[in-house]
């Protein structure tokens, strides 16, 4: 039988959800409803995984990037492949 020992993941309160996100309560309820975040009840507490949020964070400024570059393209005048010089 293999030696694999899983990690338990981190978990994190609501107070570090806000804190890592910079989003307020409203905000991140409302994430929580659309299923961007899953909590976890552990009795009346509610948590969440950190590595969940983590890469959430960075699907945000990889987002935040890709609109940025976007942005620039258009102002700089470039020009996109698909289109055709007549």
């Amino acid at each position: 039988m293999p030696d694999t020992i899983q990690e338990t993941p981190r978990l994190i309160d609501f107070k570090e959800l806000s804190r890592l996100t910079t989003l307020r309560r409203s905000a991140l309820y409302e994430r929580i409803n659309v299923g961007e975040f899953r909590p976890i009840k552990l009795g009346r507490k509610t948590v969440f995984a950190e590595s969940e949020v983590r890469e959430w964070v960075k699907a945000q400024m990889t987002r935040a990037e890709v609109r940025a570059l976007s942005t620039s393209d258009r102002a700089s005048g470039c020009v996109s492949q698909s289109a055709t010089v007549p």
